[in-house]
């Protein structure tokens, strides 16, 4: 496979933390007032406990082929039959949630800035953009994401500040929310947010130091998580409990409550930037993973001529809900409630394939 250059511990960390975080802008704390009621920020502490246990299994897999893929490693193991199911699975895996979160941004946007805007307009701008990133390859997509993530980062926090004196601890009660079952249960389903992690798997190849994978990883998910446990804390603090689960745009509602005197409000508009930039880097992220996933299951040499295909299939996909609360309802449903099965089933399956292979080598 053709590499497209490599990329430094630094530059995956940041790409992988801003394709987690941007869940943030869209649906996740609304989906975890739904869940989990007023103890969503204790659910995504389980989730995200679930996901390091997911990082050390991707960090077991990559010692048993250094500088392999995921897919490359299934056809070492099973055969070019076991690349091609890891490949179409993967593969079919992000054409449909990028779809999905290509919609719900374009519908987000529609909705907050630009009413008049027809949607495939926006779509089309999205997927222009996107497509010149992905065919750029995973050095463009993480040097970008490295500029960017202090931008998102600092956005982020400074929403939460702005916010602080909106605020209520009363909203909290009761802490365990539904129950402590309904918790827990809400915590692994929800460690679907950090599905995405399988996009390690695909950047093995191109990691400069690919031992250093784990830590990667590892610290991936703590920036994301920690920012997510936060995000989801100060908006339930923020909104009380009828209100919490109704927020189609929960992002831009924090935004919209900013008030820092008469001159300083409706602030809105700055950190509707920090959607634009979270979906570019997402969406690209997805295109260039569905792409290398069909690219190495085929084991073809390049994968750029692979690009506009998949961008138009994502399009097409991204069509078909009829409206934002039917996008909004796919994903929470069904992605982002069985998601964790890929972030834990790969990697469990791969491993078990590892050491079944190596004990049949050394027998």
């Amino acid at each position: 496979m053709m590499h497209t250059g490599y990329v430094g511990s630094k530059e995956a960390r940041s790409f992988l933390a801003i394709v987690f975080c941007a869940s943030i802008a869209l649906t996740l704390p609304q989906d975890l007032a739904l869940s989990a009621g007023r103890a969503g920020w204790l659910s995504m502490v389980i989730a995200l406990l679930v996901a390091l246990l997911a990082c050390t299994l991707f960090s077991r897999i990559v010692e048993f082929a250094p500088g392999d893929s995921v897919i490359t490693m299934a056809g070492q193991w099973w055969g070019s039959a076991g690349r091609w199911i890891v490949g179409v699975i993967l593969w079919g895996y992000f054409v449909l949630i990028t779809a999905l979160v290509t919609r719900a941004f374009v519908e987000a946007v529609i909705g907050t800035i630009l009413p008049r805007t027809p949607a495939h307009v926006v779509m089309f701008l999205f997927m222009a953009v996107t497509v010149y990133i992905a065919y750029y390859g995973i050095e463009t997509l993480s040097r970008l994401s490295q500029l960017v993530a202090v931008v998102l980062l600092v956005g982020f926090l400074l929403l939460l500040v702005a916010d602080l004196g909106w605020m209520d601890h009363r909203y909290l009660y009761p802490v365990l929310g539904p129950g402590l079952g309904t918790v827990v249960a809400a915590g692994v389903a929800k460690s679907s947010y950090f599905s995405e992690l399988v996009l390690l798997g695909l950047m093995f190849p191109s990691i400069r130091v690919v031992r250093d994978s784990g830590r990667i990883a590892r610290g991936a998910v703590w920036i994301a998580g920690v920012l997510m446990i936060l995000m989801v804390l100060g908006y339930t603090l923020s909104f009380p409990p009828p209100s919490g689960a109704d927020n189609p745009f929960p992002f831009y509602q924090l935004a919209r409550l900013v008030y820092l005197g008469r001159f300083i409000q409706r602030m809105e508009a700055i950190f509707d930037v920090l959607w634009v930039l979270s979906a570019v880097i997402y969406i690209a992220a997805g295109l260039w993973a569905a792409t290398q996933s069909l690219a190495q299951a085929g084991d073809l040499p390049v994968y750029r001529p692979l690009v506009f295909a998949t961008a138009a299939l994502v399009y097409g996909v991204a069509s078909l809900p009829a409206d934002y609360v039917q996008t909004a309802d796919l994903t929470n449903r069904y992605l982002r409630t069985w998601g964790w099965v890929m972030l834990l089933g790969l990697p469990a399956v791969l491993w078990v394939g590892a050491v079944i292979s190596r004990r049949r080598r050394e027998g």
